[in-house]
């Protein structure tokens, strides 16, 4: 019996959250609910500079773009490599391939700061923040902070989001990927399929408008991906991705050695997703104002 009123639960949060999506999809609905993020955009945004514009049209154009942490001043690899090096590691019972030092509940919890730590003021820096605003076209909001470490594989198949897929988003989503150590093609690189953000395929759409992500079939995938545009992106330690994960992408398998990443995800304000980021820091609207908007909802 309790089994039972779990599942009918599940399905009736299911289909609510498919009916919120429905009509969060329609522009008109769209903008009003997120008219007070665009409205703020417009007034308080920032000039882009021609580095940032670049990484801007890179990822209107293809869904991703990289660059380095070393090109936003005031954040640095060293103090978020030290931050993940103070922190105990745990395991997941939803990814067994992952080691988490933060996260990896996905956002279903409140993750409290005290203190102020390299990876928040990444989070914050108004550069970076205004390359994600201006892709949305309003402001927005940074849902949850992860750091993680790929453990070795002897399997394979992929599992779970090693496959490719697409992320819940009625609209679009951002997540910035941290490259914590070098990754190479053996230790797990991120993944992304060039141009699938824009959705044209009906059969590689988002489920219930949004509200879920999607795991194409392989043989769906192999017939409407074009090999070429499978990319993996592997770098230095500090590279920086900004992805629309609405788009096609997933993480790799780990045969050699392993990946460290930190992952910064940001929603626009009308999201089903909201900001589980909970801040107890004195001074921290004066010191970096953009996290007043960023973490309220």
């Amino acid at each position: 019996m309790f089994m039972k009123a779990h599942i009918f639960l599940n399905y009736l949060v299911k289909l609510q959250e498919f009916i919120i999506a429905f009509f969060l999809s329609k522009n008109i609905i769209w903008n009003l609910v997120n008219r007070s993020a665009i409205k703020n955009f417009k007034v308080s945004q920032l000039n882009l500079s021609n580095n940032e514009n670049n990484i801007l049209i890179d990822i209107e154009k293809n869904g991703y773009a990289i660059t380095d942490i070393s090109v936003f001043d005031g954040c640095n690899l060293e103090g978020i490599q030290r931050y993940q090096e103070s922190l105990e590691p745990a395991t997941s019972s939803v990814k067994s391939f992952l080691t988490y030092f933060l996260g990896g509940d996905y956002g279903n919890s409140t993750q409290y700061f005290d203190e102020l730590n390299p990876l928040l003021e990444l989070s914050f820096n108004e550069r970076f923040v205004a390359i994600i605003n201006s892709y949305f076209k309003m402001q927005s909001r940074l849902c949850y902070l992860e750091i993680n470490e790929t453990n070795l594989s002897n399997k394979d198949s992929p599992e779970k989001s090693q496959n490719f897929h697409k992320d819940p988003g009625v609209k679009k989503c951002i997540k910035v990927f941290l490259y914590l150590n070098d990754v190479k093609m053996e230790t797990g690189p991120f993944t992304y399929v060039k141009g699938s953000h824009k959705g044209k395929d009906s059969l590689l759409s988002q489920k219930r408008f949004g509200a879920g992500g999607i795991y194409p079939k392989k043989n769906i995938f192999q017939k409407l991906i074009n090999e070429d545009c499978i990319i993996p992106i592997c770098g230095k330690a500090g590279t920086l991705i900004f992805a629309d994960t609405t788009g096609l992408h997933c993480g790799g398998n780990s045969i050699d050695g392993t990946r460290k990443m930190a992952t910064l995800v940001y929603y626009p304000p009308g999201d089903l997703k909201k900001s589980k980021i909970k801040c107890r820091i004195k001074g921290l609207d004066s010191a970096y104002p953009a996290s007043k908007y960023l973490i309220s909802n």
